[in-house]
């Protein structure tokens, strides 16, 4: 679709950029030689809860960003998503990857990434659906990534959170989109801001609308915002989201070595 495209077009692709980093390679190269203004649609970061997390972390409210914590334990039924079936990848190439993204646009590109991502008895048609990950900042900062999509219990004990911890402060957000889905719950916004002398208390912040659709607002807009000259590039460029897809790369890579042996 790339070459059928004129040179010097303004592009917004869907997720993934490729099935792997030698395409994504492909397509960065391609974007390059046509001159496109080229973005991928890892939207999560410009999501409305998100957008009201970075609010508070670039004021400094909850002091250094030194943890981000992304956990999901939910019920996704993959039978809406027929083409899954047949390819090698799926859990991190088609959902962590938005955690991956999102954890970038926070601390920057990792120093290395450890992962293991396994399948499921219930799924076993499917390749991989449960995903542990370590996005590795060194010794201050941690960014861990926890992922089940086959807790069919219920949705009692069902989590889907980001948690951001500062050296004075907390912020939890849960995406109810991804319980119950496709029909999903309502979203949440907790954070705490550590007053010296008092006990720390969590609050509710409203924010309005979720991760779909309205975060597509905001990785739309770079493009837009870009194609008519108020930005260089879009935040989402190619150019960006080709590190993304290397962190992908390296996690699958780091789940086939396996670890080390006791």
């Amino acid at each position: 679709m790339l070459r059928l495209l004129p040179d010097g077009a303004h592009v917004l692709m869907q997720k993934p950029m490729g099935e792997d980093l030698a395409m994504a390679r492909e397509i960065l190269e391609l974007t390059r030689e046509k001159k496109m203004t080229a973005a991928v649609n890892f939207q999560l970061r410009y999501a409305p809860f998100i957008n009201a997390a970075r609010h508070i972390i670039d004021q400094g409210l909850i002091g250094d960003l030194c943890d981000i914590e992304i956990n999901v334990n939910v019920y996704t039924p993959w039978n809406l998503w027929k083409f899954l079936y047949s390819l090698p990848r799926v859990e991190i190439l088609y959902h962590s990857i938005h955690y991956i993204d999102l954890v970038r646009s926070f601390l920057g590109d990792p120093e290395s990434v450890y992962a293991r991502t396994i399948k499921h008895p219930s799924t076993a048609e499917l390749a991989s659906v449960r995903t542990s990950m370590i996005m590795d900042y060194g010794m201050e900062k941690r960014a861990n990534i926890l992922t089940n999509h086959n807790h069919d219990f219920g949705l009692l004990q069902q989590q889907s959170y980001v948690k951001f911890e500062g050296t004075k402060g907390a912020i939890k957000l849960t995406l109810g989109v991804l319980k119950n889905y496709p029909q999903g719950v309502a979203d949440s916004f907790e954070y705490v801001i550590v007053e010296k002398g008092k006990a720390p208390v969590w609050k509710t912040l409203d924010v309005s609308g979720g991760w779909f659709p309205h975060a597509f607002i905001g990785s739309m807009s770079q493009v837009m915002l870009a194609a008519e000259g108020s930005i260089a590039r879009p935040d989402n460029s190619v150019e960006d989201a080709i590190r993304t897809m290397a962190c992908v790369e390296a996690a699958y890579i780091s789940s086939e070595r396996g670890g080390v042996r006791p």
